[in-house]
């Protein structure tokens, strides 16, 4: 016998895993995020995180252009460690993973990825 599931029961683990879910327009729109990644970066809810550009959220702008082209080369990037800076200003060590969605034409239409605070296992160093 085939179950069927909502929509609603099928989002609901996405919604649960600790680790910040994402999807970017590539200049910086936060296209979707789940409620893991507005936790991490400090924001009250999904919406708020929305509003911000991803590019700003750097606290360095060369580890944009790194993962950038590193994903260029790569056509994905895995595990780049950096900093981002949270809604109040707290800067925090995180791990990103995130590849482009790309056309027929090889035009990117978006990025999609992961990010998980590491800030703990940094200051462990």
């Amino acid at each position: 016998m085939a179950r069927h599931l909502s929509d609603e029961n099928c989002r609901r683990p996405l919604e649960n895993i600790p680790i910040g879910l994402y999807s970017t327009s590539p200049n910086g729109e936060i296209l979707a995020a789940n409620t893991a990644l507005a936790e991490i970066l400090g924001y009250p809810n999904r919406e708020s995180l929305m509003a911000a550009n991803a590019a700003d959220l750097y606290v360095n702008q060369e580890d944009y252009h790194k993962e950038h082209d590193l994903l260029d080369k790569e056509g994905v990037v895995r595990g780049f460690e950096m900093q981002l800076r949270r809604a109040d200003g707290q800067v925090i060590w995180v791990r990103d993973t995130f590849r482009a969605i790309k056309d027929a034409d090889g035009n990117i239409l978006f990025f999609e990825g992961n990010l998980e605070d590491i800030t703990a296992q940094t200051t462990q160093r």
